[in-house]
């Protein structure tokens, strides 16, 4: 079991802490929080372990994000969802093609289905927790040699740049008015 938290989405990147297995499952047997929470097919107890885990986490927004998806927890969350998709998108993309990360491969990424059981898990986790959360379900990815090194790293790059590109964007906008 292994996820990634990124903590302090409250406008910046607060803190980033990265679990190994041992530290997310001391994590998880002191907050009482099973592996099948962490599972695309069990909504329900990954609403509970939110609720149980949210007091712990002095952040505004909580980001988490596993095989199976990616999710933002705290008020608003849903003004994350362009920089979880990108960020699930860049991760993905690493995993693929390793150090051959291009941006034709990344829009590759893009073009590849969601896993069935995640985007139940994401509907389902929303219509629980409505506008406290936004779920990104995980692309399918069926990989002979997978790169798992510096997934985390390339999540949350992902994640900045969606931002960085949503910001200009904006700034763009307001400059052509």
């Amino acid at each position: 079991m292994s996820a990634e938290l990124l903590l302090g989405l409250g406008g910046t990147v607060d803190d980033e802490i990265a679990w190994d297995a041992a530290v997310l499952e001391g994590v998880a047997r002191y907050d009482g929080i099973r592996a099948p929470e962490l599972d695309a097919s069990a909504p329900d107890e990954a609403a509970e372990a939110l609720a149980r885990v949210r007091p712990l986490i002095p952040a505004p927004t909580l980001v988490v994000h596993t095989k199976h998806w990616a999710l933002a927890h705290g008020a608003g969350a849903g003004r994350w969802r362009d920089a979880l998709e990108g960020a699930s998108a860049m991760a993905a993309t690493r995993f693929r093609v390793g150090d051959a990360l291009t941006a034709d491969e990344y829009e590759a990424t893009i073009a590849l289905p969601r896993q069935g059981a995640a985007v139940a898990f994401a509907r389902a986790l929303e219509r629980r927790l409505g506008d406290d959360v936004a779920v990104v379900p995980s692309y399918f990815l069926d990989v002979a040699a997978p790169t798992t090194i510096g997934l985390g790293d390339s999540f949350v790059g992902g994640f900045i740049a969606s931002l960085a590109r949503a910001d200009a964007s904006a700034t763009a906008v307001g400059t052509a008015s």
